[in-house]
């Protein structure tokens, strides 16, 4: 990128003050989505492995791929970098990208699943943030809506990027 260079290497950690609110839901303004709104708005309504449908056992590198080539970047159809938003179809819903070309920050801290619940919060804490949709260089197996990974929040690489969400009062 035009501007970064060598001394300037981004966001290496910063503290977030939620100004008296005690959900991130209460927040006004941009931010990360949730993991749950992440995954809402990547399937899209859809219960597949993909909103485009199963990976039917095509979870490697191999192209075409049925299931991810119209949606995603991954190891499959790649360049070989990041890709500019909008070149393949968008979701039901009309987001570009959820799978695939670079893996999401999420709000939620890393932390198991605890039963079953309605657009869950993560916890408060925790040393690892949670990353969403797989990259540009990723086997499909790890594109499905579902998979998550975390990350401590200082990791930066080019195969990462983000997704905002806003909160209105």
């Amino acid at each position: 990128m035009d501007c970064m260079n060598t001394t300037q290497a981004g966001i290496a950690s910063a503290t977030l003050v939620l100004n008296g609110v005690t959900s991130v839901y209460d927040c006004e303004g941009y931010r990360l989505p949730t993991e749950a709104e992440w995954e809402y708005a990547a399937r899209a309504g859809s219960t597949g492995a993909t909103p485009n449908g199963d990976l039917d056992g095509n979870t490697a590198c191999e192209s075409p791929h049925p299931t991810l080539d119209s949606i995603a970047w991954f190891c499959g159809n790649d360049k070989g970098l990041t890709t500019g938003v909008g070149q393949l179809q968008a979701n039901a819903w009309g987001l570009y990208d959820t799978l695939g070309n670079v893996s999401e920050w999420c709000w939620d801290w890393e932390a198991a699943y605890t039963g079953e619940s309605s657009d869950p919060e993560g916890p408060a804490t925790g040393s690892q943030r949670i990353r969403r949709g797989g990259s540009w260089n990723n086997d499909a197996w790890l594109l499905r809506t579902a998979r998550r990974n975390g990350a401590t929040p200082d990791y930066r690489y080019h195969y990462i990027g983000g997704r905002v969400a806003r909160s209105a009062r």
